[in-house]
């Protein structure tokens, strides 16, 4: 249980890391959070039909660096549970690639 418990508790911690904090009332935004981050470089190149500033740029690149150094995290999280539950005799998931930003 305490291991549950805890694998709980990460992915609570990695959803935050995607989404913000949502436990909380009001209108709230992390900047740091990738799908804030995400919204913001959308929103703006799609204010426009010319082609995207070197800021606008620049925005979809934090983006896309937010997310490469958050997938790693969501990789080992579920790598471990995976373990975990072949621990006790049970696949609940067949082994995956981890996850990762490709190339464009």
């Amino acid at each position: 249980r305490k291991a549950g418990d805890s694998l709980k508790q990460r992915l609570k911690d990695i959803e935050e890391d995607f989404t913000g904090p949502r436990d909380i009332q009001g209108f709230t935004s992390d900047p740091n959070a990738f799908l804030s981050r995400m919204r913001l470089a959308y929103n703006q190149m799609s204010s426009s039909w010319e082609r995207p500033t070197e800021a606008q740029r620049i925005m979809l690149e934090q983006a896309e660096a937010r997310l490469t150094a958050l997938l790693p995290t969501v990789n080992q999280a579920l790598t471990q549970f995976r373990e975990q539950a072949l621990g006790y005799g049970v696949e609940l998931f067949p082994t995956f690639e981890a996850l990762m930003v490709v190339d464009r």
